[in-house]
């Protein structure tokens, strides 16, 4: 992976990358049904929370069944079908039916109010929605106000009225899914994901079936990884979850998920399935690093942890290895719905650790974890580092604005052509987010440049204060943004969430932080206390909602 006229290069050509022609859905099943044939069957994915479990078979029938009841319900090649739904076993095996009839999938967070709900169906031109018992009622009431959806399916065995038991189609005999999707054209949209909305309005990406089939061409099994066992807590009705979801899929890993989530039940969980690997959010590195009582529960299973979503505190960064007993390998990875995944750590052999006592285990885990670092450009893929002002191009260690170019890029956002050409400029995807790379080709992800608060032409970055803030013990979240002010343009004002049963004031609070940050860092801005941090489903932190309250 040279640095290549300042450029991190992946392995491979990202304008030599062959992709099959393919439509997607039947790149998935083909993949699937050549893996159970080569690795035999085994369970494909389990809720936790339920106990209710598929094996890859059933999930290749599955596929065929509803594939073919959306054809007889009129489901024409390209219509849209949306998912509101909790992390349920169904929603990914109603994605890739989807994808299997010829259709185009997307999901919406079930958290969304009823209107913005509303609108972006309308924006999609859904036909068909997905729900689940618990927000049945909202859907319906938003869906009497849409005629060109068609039908509703519910998620579950007890029926709600204005909708269809999915259990109808998964009776379905498959006799109408079809044989090929020859006509489908490969550029054509498969899949449509808003943005996380986290610095500004929210946008519809699309994703076409080639580039979601080269996203998945990196996802596959290996004699001594298919049938690892796997738990990951990320929604699947947002891309990162989803593509999680199908991609280890792809790779016959052995799945888990949640339905019904808490930090402790994670590790319930945990102990009770033995993952090897768990994907989680920072805030979930966090907890458990705070959490008193860990010890009651055996997570010795745990050889590897991903961290999706946002940037992780160094703090819980370093103690996460001494706190999860075996942990090998923390894999923050970095990428967006628009581009895939673009960087990612390189996972170390665990026979180099053979022999080694617990303490060893640590101190040779954190000595091999570069902290702050997504890791390194995956294959296919290019990375460059501009000066934010003037588009020059920067070289190592030099911070700058994060471009990237992969074969998996979104074909546009959807009606908004402005937006495009300033996110896609010269065939390279203009991030917004600030870091570097090293000399040693690591890149490292320090901040989101419209979450920068500027005091007195000073950037600050949010996360610089909230990473000193978190280590008070009566801080059990936080988030900084940028309070107006009129001679110092911005100042910076944290809203806190207290630990249970805290007493601490905010001058205790401002005056402990103040004593950590740079002088320009300073809680100028004061403190104010707030029962909730507002999070999207990627655990991000909804700053505009905050700014909306500072003002």
């Amino acid at each position: 992976m040279p640095i290549v006229d300042g450029e991190l290069t992946g392995e491979g050509a990202v304008d030599a990358f062959d992709v099959p022609d393919v439509a997607l859905g039947i790149y998935i099943e083909n993949c699937i049904r050549k893996n159970v044939t080569q690795y035999g069957d085994c369970n494909w994915l389990m809720d936790v929370s339920t106990g209710k479990s598929m094996k890859y078979s059933q999930l290749l029938t599955g596929m065929k069944a509803v594939a073919s009841a959306l054809r007889k319900r009129g489901l024409a090649t390209g219509d849209n079908l949306v998912a509101i739904s909790g992390n349920h076993i169904e929603l990914p095996l109603l994605s890739m039916a989807v994808w299997r009839a010829g259709g185009t999938q997307s999901c919406l967070s079930v958290n969304l109010p009823q209107d913005v709900m509303e609108w972006r169906i309308r924006e999609m031109d859904s036909k068909f929605v997905v729900t689940d018992y618990a927000r049945a009622g909202r859907i319906v009431d938003v869906v009497q106000r849409l005629d060109f959806v068609r039908e509703i399916f519910l998620i579950g065995d007890q029926p709600v009225a204005g909708c269809t038991l999915l259990a109808e189609l998964l009776d379905d005999p498959g006799d109408e899914c079809p044989e090929n999707l020859n006509s489908v054209d490969v550029n054509s949209t498969a899949w449509l994901a808003y943005t996380s909305g986290t610095t500004g309005a929210a946008k519809c990406i699309v994703l076409s079936h080639r580039s979601i089939v080269g996203w998945f061409m990196r996802y596959n099994p290996s004699g001594n990884l298919s049938g690892t066992k796997f738990l990951f807590v990320n929604n699947m009705n947002n891309t990162g979850g989803l593509s999680t979801a199908v991609g280890s899929s792809l790779c016959h890993f052995d799945l888990y998920c949640m339905s019904d989530f808490s930090e402790e039940k994670l590790l319930a969980a945990i102990d009770r399935v033995k993952p090897r690997g768990v994907s989680l959010f920072p805030s979930h590195i966090a907890w458990l690093c705070k959490y008193p009582e860990l010890g009651r529960f055996d997570l010795s299973s745990v050889f590897s942890l991903s961290v999706v979503g946002s940037l992780m505190n160094p703090i819980y960064e370093r103690q996460i290895f001494q706190r999860m007993p075996h942990l090998l390998f923390l894999n923050n990875v970095y990428g967006m719905s628009e581009t895939g995944l673009i960087c990612q750590n390189r996972p170390p052999n665990p026979a180099d650790y053979a022999g080694l006592d617990r303490d060893q285990v640590i101190a040779k885990s954190i000595a091999n974890h570069v902290f702050g670092s997504v890791g390194f450009i995956n294959p296919m893929c290019k990375l460059k580092v501009i000066d934010n002002d003037t588009g020059v191009k920067l070289g190592a260690n030099q911070v700058g604005e994060i471009c990237v170019k992969s074969p998996f890029m979104l074909t546009e956002y959807l009606n908004r052509p402005e937006e495009t050409a300033n996110f896609l400029r010269n065939g390279w995807a203009h991030t917004g987010d600030k870091g570097y790379y090293d000399d040693k080709e690591r890149v490292f992800v320090i901040g989101r440049y419209k979450e920068l608060i500027k005091y007195r032409n000073i950037n600050i970055l949010p996360t610089n204060v909230e990473k000193h803030m978190m280590t008070h013990p009566a801080i059990e979240d936080v988030a900084v943004v940028g309070s107006p002010h009129e001679e110092d343009g911005e100042r910076p004002l944290a809203f806190v969430v207290l630990s249970e049963n805290s007493k601490v004031t905010a001058e205790e609070l401002i005056s402990y932080t103040n004593g950590k940050v740079m002088e320009e860092e300073k809680l100028r801005g004061g403190i104010r206390f707030i029962e909730k941090i507002p999070r999207n489903d990627s655990g991000k932190i909804i700053r505009p909602a905050l700014m909306k309250i500072s003002c």
